[in-house]
């Protein structure tokens, strides 16, 4: 099943305030120690919450900042439950109306069994960190993006690494006015 609350409000005349939380829950295997024995279903819940300030002091400047949290908790084939969890900040600065620049962090630690789970030893954990900064070109509203972005990436189990990406981002058809 999956649920998801959300809201929005004016905070000022020029700022917006949306929050949200969204749970999601499933079956993510299904383990049977032998033929005979019952089907035992392992599952798995997601939840998290999420925020989004967006404050346009004129139409020719935007400050947007977003944040989420996401926890995660899932049956092992021995009984104990894996509890994972991450979360991201956002911040995006327009200016002359049509370029921006900002950051993005991102965190998560998770649990997970390895493919012989037969002892407690075998659950792994292992943490990744990142974090970018990006510039961005938009001719024609929010509609086409042209993004340049670089990220610096820290996992705990090899070595960080930089990634350089070129974006070119579009949609299509007609878009209703929104406050987000």
């Amino acid at each position: 099943g999956f649920a998801r609350l959300t809201t929005s409000m004016a905070v000022s005349e020029h700022a917006e305030l949306a929050l949200g939380a969204s749970i999601v829950n499933a079956v993510h295997d299904i383990h049977q120690e032998d033929p005979a024995a019952p089907i035992h279903q392992l599952r798995a819940t997601i939840a998290g919450v999420d925020a989004k300030y967006k404050l346009k002091p004129s139409r020719y400047s935007t400050l947007q900042i977003e944040g989420e949290g996401l926890f995660r908790r899932s049956d092992a084939e021995n009984g104990d439950h894996l509890n994972s969890y991450g979360g991201y900040g956002y911040l995006d600065y327009r200016f002359r109306q049509v370029y921006n620049l900002g950051g993005i962090f991102e965190y998560a630690k998770v649990k997970e069994m390895s493919e012989d789970n037969a002892a407690e030893s075998d659950v792994i954990e292992s943490r990744v960190w990142r974090a970018g900064l990006f510039i961005g070109f938009a001719p024609v509203e929010e509609t086409s993006v042209v993004r340049l972005v670089g990220h610096w990436t820290e996992p705990d189990v090899s070595k960080g690494f930089w990634e350089l990406t070129l974006q070119l981002i579009f949609s299509l058809g007609p878009h209703q006015a929104h406050n987000f």
